[in-house]
């Protein structure tokens, strides 16, 4: 995958629970530039090629940089990017966001009318 130049620059996979063998584990895939989504999605494509067939989510490195990770105290989503069980294209987190914001919007003003 890697060497060969069909995943991203570098790849990782962090050991499997022996606890909790049926639980899913980190694996990392790292691309050259986050913003180039078809060549995240060009690895997400390779990536169900190989067999895997989860829900993914992509985080960039920039996040882990400035601190962000998931439930932190600005509700900032970690992950620039996901793809559903089966997906082979990836949709922009920011979209999700976006959701997140207008419902949090939408009870704010109904707190405010209460």
């Amino acid at each position: 995958g890697v060497v060969s130049g069909r995943l991203g620059c570098t790849a990782k996979v962090g050991p499997k629970s022996s606890a909790h063998p049926c639980e899913t584990h980190l694996i990392c895939v790292y691309t050259d530039d986050f913003r180039d989504k078809d060549d995240v999605d060009r690895v997400l494509k390779e990536l169900r090629r190989l067999g895997f067939e989860a829900g993914m989510s992509y985080k960039a490195d920039v996040a882990t940089y400035l601190g962000i990770y998931r439930n932190n105290p600005w509700g900032i989503s970690p992950n620039f990017y996901y793809a559903r069980k089966h997906a082979c294209v990836c949709q922009r987190r920011k979209d999700k966001a976006k959701q997140q914001k207008n419902t949090i919007e939408k009870y704010t003003r109904k707190a405010a009318r209460r």
